[in-house]
This record gives C-alpha cells, structure tokens and sequence, in this order.
C-alpha cells in the first residue's frame, strides 16, 4: 500500500479582522474548526502537515502573529501533527501597513508601472544596487518574518523571495514545494495584473529527474504583470498550483498542448466577511504515487470542508462534490500519457505548503500508518528552530547566540537599540550590573572599579 501525506490546507484567516463586527464570530468559527479538523482526522488519519497560504494575519502586527501561533499550535494537537510541521506563505494582509510609507508606495510603483520587458531590470535595479530601497522593501515583512521562521519558512532575501522543501517517501519521484512571495511589491491598492512575480522565483522550477512541483501562490497567476511568462513555466513544470486571495473555492484538472497534467486549487477562506456572499471553508488533502503500465501517477484526494449556519459548525460539502465527502484527482508523471479525461469543475481555495523531509534512508517509515520518513536530525533542528522562535523573545535569541559565539560575524544592531538598552539600565537601576559585564570582557589591567557599588552604612 503506497503512503500517503496528510495536508490540513487553510488559507486567508486573517486573525484580528475587524470589519463589520464580525470578530466574535470569526473566534467561533475558528474554535469550531478545531472541533471538525479532529473529527476528520479520525477518519484520514493524523495530518503530516498544517499549511496556510497567506492572509495569517489582517494587518501585519505583531499581536495578530501571536494570537495564530496560539491558535495553530492548538490545532496541530488537534490533528496530531508537529508543531513545528506549520507551513506558511505571506498574503497581502500579512504586510505590516505601518511600514508601508508614501516612499515605500514609490518604489512599488516604480515597479509595477514597469513594461513588462522591464520588470526584472527594475526589480534587480532596486535590490542589488539599492541597499536604501532593498530595506525599505523589506521592512514591511518584518512582523511576518519573525513568524515564519519558527516553522523555518521565512524567505531568504528580496533577491530569492521564496522557499522550497522536499516530500520524499511516497516513491519516486520526490515533490519539491515551492512556496512563493506573490506580495513583494504589494501595497494598500493592490490591482490585478499589476503585480510582480520576478524570474528568480518562477525559473527555480527547474526540470530535474525524479522532481516534481507543487507551487504555493497566495495571488492566482493573473494578479502579476508577468503572468505570461510564469504561466509558461508554471503550465510545463508544475504539477500541483495551490492558491489563496480571492476567497472562492475552485479545483480544476487540466493538460497543456504536450499532454502535461496540472491540477490547480483555489483555496476558501476561513474567515472571509460573509456579507460579500463568500463561505468560511477549510480543506484537507491526502498525497499518493503509484505504478502504472504508463508509468507513476500522483493522485491528489480532496476533501472540502465548508461551514453551515444551520447547525453553526463544519461539514462535507457535498453540495459542490455531487453527494460524495471527497474527490479524487489523477496526475500521470512519467511514461505515455494517456488520453486526457477533465474530472469537470468543482470550487476550491486555498495555498499550500509543505514541510521538509530529509534523508529517508535514516529512518524507515510506518508502513503501517503511512507516514513519511524524516531524518533524526532534521526533525530535531526543525523542533529547536520552534522553540527557538516560538517561546523565547528577541533578547535571549540573541543571548543565546551569543552565548555560543554562534552569532555571524558581520551581525550589526542598530546602534538606536544599543542606546535604548543602556537607557533602560539606568531607569532599572541596573547600572552596577551593567559595569560588571563590560569589565568582565575587558584585559584585567584595563579594569576600573566600580562607582555604581552598593556603599555600606559606614561609608556613608
């Protein structure tokens, strides 16, 4: 029996929304998902992965992060998946829209309002010869960033925007995820078609034997200004499109002129403003490969989860599946590709992204539960790196690394933060400790006494 991967999908559920009072009902909803999620995972089996593609948060603060990794670390129990096994990719909400200044708008239009046969001289222009620009660019992730990273799914740079993990395990070929920043040049009026993607993120799907790609976009392909030529890569090298934003749920199965087959999702939102005529919906998603005469198969399960005010909670929705619970979705990979038959158009939305699994010769998998194998070490550092950033704050992640000696060598803190901690010694009272340590670190005979010593009744 092949294994399978377990993917609870959700998108866009925009924690701390507070248009047209619906905050009260949101947390119900969002209480009530874990209540489903539980009951589905009874059936199915426990979820190898919790994916979100965009809209975490509503504007991008701090507090918004928290209340969802609260939210998701509940979840995860709920579903019987890591913690640190979350995947995320930023929305357009998940910007920081303090950040967001008329300068910042600027450069956005800069790019944006670019030719498209100018886009990405525009985009390397700002970040390889802009460290001004670069950071301006940036600063709007920040809140975001901090996030991501304790599921180790942060982007590495402007320049590379993206992430990408491995699903091994399920025989060959390997699925390489991609999750990708459809926001980068996002900002407060976001238009269609008026996007920017960039080919440093499309062109990473490069053909590999044995690879094959699942992208994870927040905005559907037609939001960019270089939707063609995305869609030429996305169209001929990947497999599986998962995507969020526009809060309706679609799932079509289609082919390109060469017999190539693709399936796209367009994920529902959990929490979108029901007055627009949208549904709170979540999904859950089974992964298999499997042999044939023609050669491997992916077959994708879909199960569609949608809420009903009737008896206020999570159901099937059989409604958009002809009276069936799920939908079954065949790919063809590799070999002669047969005769395309459309499985027709249900409605579906949502991102996706999976985590990393490393090395399968390290551990074998339970044949038994079908779970994939993840190296010893690789889970480790990927529940290190969630405690890392989950439970300790900003002052002792550096100390800790410093501690170690572990921080890099070109680590620079704004001289502003330094100022502020001396400040904040002094209004503590904390200034004798203060001295202390700066003297530990100095030659001894460099040492002075110090003036801030606790005097004694004879003293004074």
């Amino acid at each position: 029996m092949p294994g399978q991967y377990r993917i609870l999908h959700l998108s866009d559920i925009h924690f701390r929304q507070k248009c047209n009072g619906n905050v009260v009902l949101h947390d119900d909803v969002r209480n009530e998902l874990f209540h489903d999620a539980s009951k589905v995972r009874e059936e199915l089996g426990d979820a190898d992965a919790v994916v979100v593609t965009g809209d975490i948060a509503y504007s991008g603060r701090r507090e918004e992060y928290e209340e969802a990794g609260d939210w998701l670390d509940q979840l995860c129990g709920a579903v019987g998946c890591p913690e640190h096994s979350v995947q995320v990719i930023p929305g357009n909400h998940d910007i920081n829209w303090s950040e967001v200044t008329p300068t910042v708008e600027d450069l956005h239009a800069r790019i944006t309002n670019a030719h498209p046969n100018e886009l990405d001289a525009r985009i390397s222009e700002r970040f390889h010869n802009d460290k001004v620009a670069y950071s301006a660019l940036l600063a709007k992730f920040g809140n975001y960033r901090e996030f991501a990273n304790r599921y180790g799914k942060d982007f590495d740079s402007g320049e590379h925007p993206y992430w990408a993990d491995d699903i091994r395990g399920l025989g060959p070929p390997v699925i390489r995820v991609i999750g990708m920043n459809t926001v980068l040049f996002s900002g407060k009026g976001d238009v269609k078609g008026k996007l920017a993607l960039g080919q440093n993120q499309y062109t990473t799907l490069r053909r590999i034997s044995d690879i094959e790609y699942m992208i994870l976009l927040h905005h559907p392909p037609e939001w960019f200004k270089d939707n063609e030529k995305a869609l030429n890569y996305f169209e001929n090298r990947a497999r599986i499109w998962l995507m969020g934003h526009e809060h309706t749920l679609r799932v079509n199965r289609s082919a390109n002129m060469q017999g190539f087959e693709r399936l796209e999702v367009h994920a529902g939102a959990v929490c979108p403003q029901t007055e627009d005529g949208y549904e709170f919906r979540y999904n859950w998603l089974t992964l298999s490969v499997s042999a044939t005469e023609a050669g491997y198969k992916l077959i994708v399960v879909f199960w569609p989860r949608v809420w009903t005010f009737a008896s206020t909670e999570f159901v099937a929705d059989t409604n958009r599946l002809q009276g069936q619970e799920h939908k079954d979705f065949s790919l063809l990979l590799s070999g002669e590709t047969a005769e395309m038959v459309l499985d027709g158009r249900t409605e579906a939305n949502e991102d996706h992204i999976v985590p990393s699994l490393v090395d399968p010769d390290v551990e074998e998998p339970s044949k038994s539960e079908g779970r994939q194998c993840i190296a010893r070490g690789d889970r480790g550092f990927r529940r290190l790196q969630f405690l890392f950033w989950r439970k300790l704050d900003r002052n002792q992640r550096v100390h800790v690394l410093a501690e170690l000696n572990m921080l890099p060598e070109d680590f620079q803190m704004p001289p502003v933060w330094l100022r502020r901690g001396l400040d904040a010694a002094r209004h503590q009272g904390r200034l004798r400790e203060l001295w202390d340590t700066v003297m530990s670190h100095l030659p001894v005979e460099q040492r002075e006494p110090n003036p801030f010593e606790r005097r004694t009744q004879t003293d004074a």
